[in-house]
C-alpha cells in the first residue's frame, strides 16, 4: 500500500508523523510525502522573523530531518495535476515531471490569503504566509526606517503602518513592530 501526503505544512507534516509512527517497521505501507519546498515552515513564528526577533533558523526545519527514519520517501516538487480515476499525482520540478503513484491520497496544500474584499488589500498589502513573505516585510521596514532618517520633515508618512487584520497574525504582528520601533 503506497501513501501520498501532499503538503509540507502542519497538516501535512503531521499526517506522515502519524502514519509513520503507526507503520513504523510494518512494511504494510510505503508513506511519500510531496511539497515544493524541502523544508517545513513554522509559520506562527513569521511575525517574528519579519520584525527580527527571530532569525529564519529557527523556523525552518528541513523535511528530511523531521523524519529521521526509513519508510519513507520525500518528493520535492510542486503538484501540477491529480488524476482521480487513475491514482496518479502529476509533480514538476525544475522542468523535470515526475508520476507519483497512489493507493490511498492526503491533500494537505495549504491555504490563501484572504483579503475579505477589503479595497486595496490585495494590491497593497504585505501577505504573511512565507518566509519570503516575512523578508520582504522585514526590509520593508527597514526602508521606511531609512526613508524616515533621510527625510526627517516627512517621517510621519514613511512611519506610519497599517496592519489589515485583527485575527492572531495580525495581533502578533502589531506586538513585535511595536516592540521593534
Amino acid at each position: 500500500m503506497k501513501i501520498v501526503i501532499l503538503g509540507g505544512g502542519f497538516g501535512g507534516v503531521y499526517t506522515l508523523k502519524y502514519l509513520h509512527k503507526f507503520f513504523h517497521n510494518k512494511k504494510q505501507a510505503k508513506l511519500v510525502l510531496v511539497n515544493k519546498k524541502n523544508y517545513f515552515i513554522f509559520t506562527p513564528l513569521l511575525h517574528e522573523v519579519a520584525t527580527g526577533g527571530v532569525s529564519i533558523d529557527n523556523v525552518l526545519e528541513p523535511i528530511r530531518k523531521i523524519i529521521k527514519c526509513c519508510d519513507f520517501d520525500f518528493v520535492h516538487g510542486e503538484v501540477e495535476k491529480i488524476d482521480l480515476e487513475n491514482k496518479v499525482v502529476y509533480v514538476t520540478k525544475e522542468k523535470e515531471n515526475y508520476n507519483v503513484n497512489y493507493d490511498y491520497l492526503v491533500v494537505a496544500l495549504g491555504s490563501k490569503t484572504n483579503y475579505y474584499n477589503i479595497p486595496g488589500a490585495k494590491e497593497y498589502a504585505f501577505s504573511l504566509k512565507t518566509i519570503d513573505d516575512a523578508i520582504k516585510l522585514k526590509n520593508h521596514l527597514v526602508y521606511m526606517f531609512e526613508l524616515a532618517s533621510l527625510y526627517s520633515e516627512k517621517a510621519n508618512k514613511y512611519l506610519t503602518f497599517v496592519i489589515v487584520g485583527g485575527g492572531a497574525t495580525g495581533i502578533e504582528l502589531a506586538g513585535e513592530m511595536s516592540d521593534l520601533f
